[in-house]
């Protein structure tokens, strides 16, 4: 079922803001300002995450599933070829709406279906926890798949290790029929839309809806404006389910390792058994591993980890520095390192045991 009015007050509509930025430019200070107004960022100093959080994206669903509703200031309509709108144009489907300045409707010419629509001008795109902004899109109303071209997104995310949502920019974004979704030079970053932390750059993004997944493909990690880590491929979940991939990489500066930046990777090994491998890089000290592993039994349940810096470079300076005020230092290894188990185990009804043991160099 389909309608096309020209009653655009007969609906609430959002007054359209000119959102569409420039995938390559420059992220300055003020172009971050405007995409947190964009995306709906609210600054809340008061707030524990970022001083601030994004207004919720809600989209109430249509009763008919498979109702197309086309509303505009001025509609030019035709039952068969194509058909214009224009002038706060709203298209509205069940968990999709879409606005625009201008529109064209293609119809069938023996069913008069509407079989793909064409938007142009300040492109507002909004599903339930997305938000695509955009010079134009393509919506395919029979299958409800689309594309949105120069565009720039909010996804929200539902797993645990993800506070806010991802956003970034895309050359283009498509949607397809079984809700999977494609991004193209894309970028990727779960910082807040003012925070300059990190970001990731690929040259291909794909989310998959069934397998609650994510894949980039020749990524680039850049923490502010200095690329740190390539991999030609990333997977990562985008829900709460248990899935093996990359989590949100950490940084941080201190007076003795300098900055430092790592990239964990959650390894789902078992039902019962998972592990977190974190690489982790100081400018000062050199490259450490570390990780832990977590176990549950039908009695038990523990975790054991660790850390390894070969050949510490900040701590090789302090003993340089010291070995004539303390010859016996001379002899001391640079290699660091940390081994942790803790575990708590039922042996029977009426008796336990734990282990906390802890050792480093």
């Amino acid at each position: 079922m389909h309608h096309a009015t020209a009653d655009s007050a007969s609906i609430a509509m959002e007054p359209v803001h000119a959102c569409v930025i420039a995938r390559g430019a420059p992220l300055t200070a003020p172009l971050r300002a405007e995409i947190a107004e964009c995306l709906g960022w609210e600054t809340n100093h008061a707030s524990p995450v970022c001083h601030g959080a994004y207004q919720a994206l809600n989209v109430t669903p249509l009763a008919d599933p498979d109702e197309t509703q086309l509303m505009a200031d001025r509609v030019s309509f035709y039952p068969t070829g194509r058909s214009e709108l224009s002038g706060h144009v709203n298209v509205r489907q069940t968990q999709r709406i879409v606005n625009a300045q201008t529109a064209y409707v293609y119809r069938d010419k023996k069913s008069h279906q509407v079989t793909q629509i064409k938007l142009l001008n300040n492109v507002r795109y909004l599903e339930p926890g997305r938000l695509m902004l955009a010079k134009r899109a393509t919506i395919n109303p029979q299958d409800k798949s689309g594309r949105v071209e120069d565009v720039l997104y909010r996804f929200d995310s539902h797993h645990s290790t993800t506070t806010l949502p991802a956003w970034g920019r895309a050359s283009f974004i498509e949607r397809f029929a079984n809700q999977n979704y494609w991004l193209r030079q894309a970028t990727y970053s779960t910082c807040a839309p003012k925070d300059r932390a990190w970001q990731i750059e690929a040259s291909d993004i794909t989310l998959d809806h069934a397998s609650e997944t994510g894949v980039a493909r020749n990524a680039l990690l850049r923490v502010g404006d200095w690329p740190v880590f390539y991999t030609p491929y990333m997977s990562f979940p985008t829900s709460n389910a248990r899935k093996s991939g990359f989590l949100m990489p950490m940084y941080g500066y201190s007076n003795v390792g300098g900055f430092d930046l790592a990239l964990p990777y959650y390894w789902n090994i078992a039902p019962n058994v998972d592990a977190t491998i974190v690489p982790h890089e100081y400018s000062r000290r050199g490259t450490m591993i570390g990780g832990d592993l977590r176990f549950l039994t039908s009695n038990s349940v523990g975790i054991v980890g660790g850390d390894f810096l070969p050949n510490d470079q900040a701590y090789s300076a302090f003993l340089t520095s010291k070995s004539g005020e303390f010859p016996q230092l001379k002899d001391y290894s640079t290699d660091r390192w940390s081994f942790f188990l803790r575990d708590a185990t039922q042996l029977t009804q009426r008796l336990s045991m734990n282990i906390n043991y802890q050792q480093v160099s």
